[in-house]
């Protein structure tokens, strides 16, 4: 199924990986000592279902790794990668929504705030975090933080800080 058909959607786990199989996680889940504990057995699950499951797109794979290691400026995504993969973009954003869920420009910054939240592991500058980042300025990073996130860069990164302990 392509991830656009779930995108913003409640789906029950029985419809994805069946009754007995989601019964079970429901089960094992309900008896863990402790939210670690169930995260782990989440963890275990997730990880179980996708080694049987289809091999991802490379060129999917080939955008993820672009993006990361070459992070492009924000208004030219899209152009960048179709013309550094030699691919028209409406192909690439064909592909990009049944792997993901929705376009390039959406998993690039999906992706950006991602390195975001890793980068204010070790700083409380956001200023800091917003350039190594690549955003264009703080206001940048705190629109795009309050647009994904639904809070504020401060908020959010106090309690990244905290999660990791």
């Amino acid at each position: 199924m392509p991830a656009c058909e779930l995108l913003d959607s409640r789906v029950p786990l029985t419809d994805l990986w069946g009754k007995a199989p989601a019964d079970r996680l429901a089960e094992q889940l309900a008896a863990a000592a402790s939210p670690a504990a169930a995260a782990g057995i989440l963890d275990h699950a997730v990880a179980d279902l996708a080694s049987g499951a289809p091999a991802p797109d490379p060129l999917i794979d080939e955008l993820v790794a672009m993006y990361e290691t070459t992070p492009p400026a924000a208004d030219r995504a899209v152009q960048f990668a179709s013309r550094a993969m030699s691919v028209g973009e409406r192909r690439l954003h064909r592909h990009c929504r049944a792997a993901v869920g929705y376009g390039p420009k959406m998993l690039e910054r999906v992706l950006r705030f991602q390195r975001a939240r890793r980068i204010a592991r070790g700083t409380t500058s956001l200023a800091l975090v917003a350039a190594l980042a690549g955003y264009a300025d703080q206001a940048h990073l705190s629109r795009e933080c309050r647009g994904l996130a639904g809070t504020t860069p401060s908020d959010l990164f106090k309690t990244a800080r905290l999660s990791r302990f």
